[in-house]
C-alpha cells in the first residue's frame, strides 16, 4: 500500500512538473499578444503589431534596375521606417523614402548618348495597423502616402495577417488592399491616361524557421492598375542577432509591361 502511495505521488508530482512547462510552451506558440520581453527571436511568432509601448527603427537600402533597350535606369533608395505599439492592438508609424535615380537614353545605334542623375526626398507615408481581436492575428493596415515634389495624397488600405501553418516552423505573411488617389497637382490638367490610377496590390511570404535566429522566405508580389499589371519573385532571410537587433536581405526580380528587372533590398531592426 504504501508502494503504491509513493508510486502515485511521484507521478502526480512528475504531471505537476510537466504540465505548466507545456502550457507555457504552447501559450508561448499560440500567443498572439505580446509585451517588450516576450517579444520573440523567431520571426514566423512575431505579430503583426508591436507590443504596447515598444518602438522599431528600420533602415534599408534598395536597389532595383529597368532596361528597355534604349532607356536604362538604376534606382537607389535609403528608407528609415519607425513604428510605435500605441496599444497591444493599434500599431503606427511612417517612413521616408530619398531616392537617386541614375539614367541612361541611349540612340538609335545603341551609343549611350544622354546620361543623367537625379535625387529627391520627396515621397513618404504615414501608416497604422489595427489587429481588432487578440485571437486571430489579422487586422488592417491604412496608410496615406505623400510626393511632396508634385503635391499628392493617396489613401492605402489592405488587409494584413500572419497564419501559423507550422506553430514551431512556419508562418505565412500576407497583404492586400488597394490605393486610391484623393487629390494630386495635375487634377485641373487634361490627360488622355490618369497619371495617378487606383492601383490593386498583393504581397504575400511563407516564413521557414530554421533555427531560433535565421528565417527564409519565398515572397511574391503583384500590382494592377487596370492596364497594366506588374509582379516580384523574391527570396527573403531575416536573421536575429538577438531581441534588440535583427538584420535582413531580399533578393529577386520584378516583371510586367516593362520587362524584368533586378531588385534587392538589405536592412536592420533596432527594437527598443
Amino acid at each position: 500500500m504504501k508502494t503504491t502511495q509513493v508510486l502515485t505521488s511521484v507521478i502526480l508530482a512528475v504531471v505537476a512538473w510537466l504540465a505548466p512547462g507545456r502550457d507555457a510552451h504552447a501559450q508561448g506558440l499560440l500567443q498572439v499578444t505580446f509585451d517588450r520581453d516576450s517579444w520573440p527571436t523567431e520571426e514566423v511568432q512575431r505579430t503583426i503589431v508591436l507590443p504596447a509601448g515598444m518602438t522599431q527603427l528600420q533602415a534599408s537600402f534598395g536597389y532595383s534596375g529597368f532596361d528597355s533597350g534604349d532607356f536604362t535606369s538604376k534606382t537607389y533608395a535609403l528608407t528609415p521606417l519607425v513604428a510605435y505599439g500605441l496599444t497591444p492592438n493599434i500599431t503606427v508609424g511612417a517612413t521616408y523614402d530619398p531616392l537617386v535615380q541614375s539614367s541612361t537614353i541611349s540612340s538609335f545605334d545603341g551609343t549611350p548618348s544622354e546620361t543623367s542623375t537625379d535625387s529627391t526626398l520627396s515621397r513618404g507615408s504615414v501608416f497604422a495597423i489595427a489587429r481588432p481581436f487578440n485571437s486571430y492575428d489579422l487586422g488592417l493596415r491604412a496608410a496615406i502616402p505623400f510626393y511632396l515634389d508634385a503635391p499628392t495624397v493617396d489613401v492605402d488600405l489592405r488587409l494584413v495577417g500572419r497564419l501559423s501553418v507550422s506553430l514551431d516552423t512556419v508562418s505565412w505573411f500576407f497583404s492586400a488592399g488597394v490605393i486610391a488617389n484623393v487629390y494630386n497637382d495635375y487634377q485641373a490638367m487634361e490627360f488622355e491616361d490618369d497619371p495617378f490610377p487606383t492601383r490593386y496590390v498583393a504581397d504575400t511570404y511563407l516564413a521557414c524557421q530554421l533555427n531560433s535566429q535565421l528565417s527564409l522566405a519565398p515572397g511574391l508580389g503583384f500590382a494592377f492598375d487596370g492596364d497594366h499589371a506588374n509582379g516580384q519573385l523574391y527570396g527573403r532571410a531575416q536573421f536575429a542577432i538577438d531581441h534588440q537587433i535583427d538584420l535582413f536581405g531580399t533578393l529577386g526580380f520584378s516583371f510586367g509591361h516593362d520587362g524584368t528587372n533586378p531588385l534587392l533590398v538589405a536592412g536592420v531592426n533596432v527594437w527598443l
